[in-house]
């Protein structure tokens, strides 16, 4: 068990049985990774193993131990020369220095992807380099300080159990050599001092690994919090307008059919040729609203893709008094369904308001689709404005794309006509 310290399964609680290790040290617990927000595919960073998390600070303390202990080591040489003979400075210095090589090694951030055996196998060479430099110098009970840290080192891997049979030989081994260089009751004395050190050494490891594992099943929790509120929400939204669009068909489409019955009727008995094409108009436009309307439940009910060229041929017809101008990117694949019908709803709110409005007799619609969002820009020729009161036309546009993390903006400063941009985030709706 690589990603997590071996033989050490977490376990929290009923919630979360049990977190494994994934791909690239990311901690999952039964979610799909796309699913949760702190993850590689989402941008955001993933949770760290135990060993991640804690190996800057046990790289920092340890190799500051390491330096502090070396130090004093060779300071005190000059004080008592008799505790290395010249065929020992070598020996002695390569210990040191190996010991420092091997712990920087094992906390290296590449460490983390390094089997379990390996890490061990660098924590055993690091007791091996300590208790060799503290035989060439005699016994020195501070060079024992070294042990310290590999004992933390081991603390972080291991499970406790394991981890106490670890320090357990280190200070077998430690025993030996004050053993041979000192008096039987100081050795014992020593022995047993760093024995506490060691023990205590290793539980501080272990319950800092179990802070970090409870942060880490918070951050499981809240993030599986977050993705069944979403879904919650869409399902929320799916619903209202499933029942919007039932109000639609069975209010407005049963009137706006009774509607063109009439104006049939009405068609067929005007007297003169010129009411005969006024309410000819108004048929084929009340035929084209219940086109629309029917077009928007399917829409609401359905998000399937927009037929852009469709769509804007349609609502060149329903305003002929008004030139439209769209430049239309190839890649509009990118943009979800959902999403294109905002766009559109955006795009036959602003040709509205600008004939209505504005008088325009043109209007140019742009999209572009940029890295992570897509913008949607138009101006038209019309008066333009020097204040705007939003009324339930741009009220609704900017509803809609708020509520898909986009914003609308409102240019005043262009003249002649009017001008807004619109953007949408090209990651998905909103939570």
């Amino acid at each position: 068990m690589d990603g997590v310290s071996a033989g050490f399964p977490v376990r929290f609680s009923r919630l979360i049985p049990e977190v494994q290790a994934g791909p690239g040290g990311c901690l999952l617990s039964g979610t799909k990774c796309q699913d949760l927000p702190f993850c590689e595919d989402t941008g955001m960073p993933p949770i760290l193993t135990p060993f991640g998390e804690l190996r800057s600070t046990l790289r920092g303390v340890g190799l500051a131990t390491w330096l502090a202990v070396s130090a004093h080591a060779i300071l005190a040489l000059p004080a008592k020369p008799e505790r290395l003979t010249s065929d020992e400075y070598w020996p002695f210095g390569l210990s040191l220095i190996g010991f420092g090589l091997i712990f920087w090694l094992a906390t290296h951030p590449r460490s983390d992807a390094l089997p379990i055996r390996v890490k061990l196998g660098l924590c055993a060479l690091e007791a091996i380099f300590a208790l060799s430099a503290n035989q060439i110098f005699n016994g020195n009970s501070l060079l024992s300080g070294m042990l310290l840290v590999a004992a933390v080192h081991v603390g972080i891997l291991l499970p406790l159990r394991l981890a106490f049979a670890w320090i357990g030989f280190q200070t077998l081994g430690l025993a030996l050599i004050l053993y041979i260089n000192w008096p039987l009751i100081e050795a014992a004395s020593y022995t047993t001092g760093w024995l506490c050190f060691q023990v205590f050494a290793v539980l501080s490891a272990q319950v800092a690994v179990r802070e970090v594992q409870a942060r880490q099943q918070l951050m499981l929790v809240v993030a599986e919090l977050q993705t069944t509120r979403s879904r919650l929400a869409e399902a929320s939204r799916d619903a209202e307008r499933l029942r919007i669009a039932r109000e639609l068909h069975d209010l407005v489409g049963h009137h706006l059919t009774a509607l063109t019955m009439n104006l049939q009727v009405a068609e067929h008995g005007a007297q003169d040729e010129r009411s005969r094409t006024h309410v000819e108009r108004a048929r084929t436009i009340a035929v084209q609203l219940l086109s629309r309307v029917r077009a928007s439940v399917r829409a609401m009910r359905d998000d399937g893709p927009v037929d852009w060229k469709a769509e804007l041929e349609q609502l060149q017809q329903h305003w002929e008094e008004v030139k439209l101008h769209a430049a239309l990117p190839d890649d509009l694949d990118t943009v979800t369904p959902a999403q294109s019908h905002i766009l559109l709803r955006c795009i036959q709110e602003i040709v509205t308001n600008a004939r209505k409005h504005g008088q325009a007799q043109n209007v140019w619609i742009r999209l572009d689709c940029q890295a992570h969002q897509v913008q949607l820009s138009a101006h038209d020729d019309g008066h333009g404005a020097l204040t705007v009161t939003p009324g339930c036309g741009l009220l609704g546009m900017r509803e809609r794309l708020e509520s898909v993390g986009g914003q609308l903006k409102i240019d005043l400063d262009s003249a002649p006509g009017f001008a807004l941009t619109a953007t949408l985030p090209l990651s998905g709706l909103s939570q």
